[in-house]
């Protein structure tokens, strides 16, 4: 059995947030997108949003494509944190479309 640390998502965005200059680290914001998640084989049938953080060059490419479209699809991979309230993270790495 493989595993991998890959997803793919996409969907309607709902919520863009940009993070505070002070508060920023290594992330600039946070997109909400509500949409299905699919596996290489199909789609899966239930609806759901997910929170996914973007890092600057994502964060940037974000937010000229939310001007122009409601739908995005995101790729990134999973980011384990020593923190109790969210120890896993999506973290995209490109827009995809």
């Amino acid at each position: 059995m493989e595993l991998i640390n890959t997803w793919d998502f996409s969907g309607e965005i709902v919520r863009l947030q940009e993070f505070k200059e002070e508060t920023r680290k290594e992330y600039y914001g946070s997109v909400t997108v509500k949409g299905k998640s699919r596996d290489s084989k199909e789609y899966y049938p239930k609806v759901c949003e997910v929170s996914i953080l973007c890092k600057q060059r994502v964060w940037e490419d974000l937010t000229m494509l939310k001007e122009c479209y409601d739908e995005v699809s995101l790729s990134g991979h999973l980011e384990q944190t020593a923190t109790r309230t969210n120890p896993i993270k999506l973290v995209a790495d490109m827009v995809v479309a």
